[in-house]
């Protein structure tokens, strides 16, 4: 599996914009602070723009977990997590 994803940092605002899947999911987040690090977006489907948000966990100084949710019945779920080692 291939994955494309792109991160940009907006000097200005002090702010990341994420872009994964060619642009299928977009996603803004504050500066990196603390333990979780948190992009707010929108995930799209065709023509159907969808919520999403994508957290990273740091889990010492070796790892970070990755969750993906989206909104099903109107609450947050996780669709995806994987966790990274150095």
């Amino acid at each position: 599996m291939t994955l494309h994803e792109k991160y940009v940092y907006h000097s200005l605002s002090h702010s990341w914009t994420a872009s994964l899947a060619n642009g299928a999911i977009v996603a803004t987040a504050a500066e990196w602070v603390g333990d979780t690090w948190t992009f707010n977006g929108h995930s799209t489907n065709g023509a159907k723009a969808t919520p999403f948000r994508m957290t990273y966990t740091r889990l010492g100084d070796g790892a970070f977990r990755r969750d993906f949710r989206g909104v099903e019945h109107g609450v947050w779920t996780t669709y995806s997590g994987e966790t990274c080692l150095r």
